[in-house]
C-alpha cells in the first residue's frame, strides 16, 4: 500500500486490473486527494469523532445523535447508520 522514504510516506497503490480509459480521469484524482494524506511516523492511528469534542466515539453517542437532529423512528436511525459507514462484510450479515 505504501512505504517510507526517508522521513516521508511514498503510497505504492497497487490494482488488481488496468483502467479503462473512462475510469482514468477518477484514478488521477483520485490519487491527488490520497497523496495529501498518509501515516505519521512515530504517532499511533486514532479516529476522531466529530459528534461531540472530547468524546470518544461509541455507537450509543451516534446513535442519541442522529435522534437528536431529528432524522425519525429507530428504524430509519438504524437504516441511515448501516447505510453509510457499514463495510460489505458486515452488510451482508444484517
Amino acid at each position: 500500500m505504501g512505504e517510507w522514504q526517508d522521513d516521508s510516506w511514498e503510497w505504492k497503490l497497487r490494482w488488481r486490473r488496468s483502467w479503462f480509459e473512462c475510469e482514468k480521469a477518477s484514478v488521477k484524482a483520485f490519487r491527488l486527494i490520497v497523496q495529501q494524506w498518509g501515516p505519521r511516523n512515530q504517532l499511533e492511528d486514532q479516529w476522531e469523532w466529530k459528534g461531540e469534542k472530547g468524546i470518544k466515539y461509541n455507537v450509543s453517542d451516534a446513535y442519541y445523535k442522529i435522534l437528536e437532529v431529528g432524522i425519525g423512528d429507530e428504524e430509519e436511525v438504524f437504516q441511515i447508520l448501516w447505510k453509510e459507514k457499514a463495510t460489505p462484510a458486515i452488510q451482508i450479515c444484517v
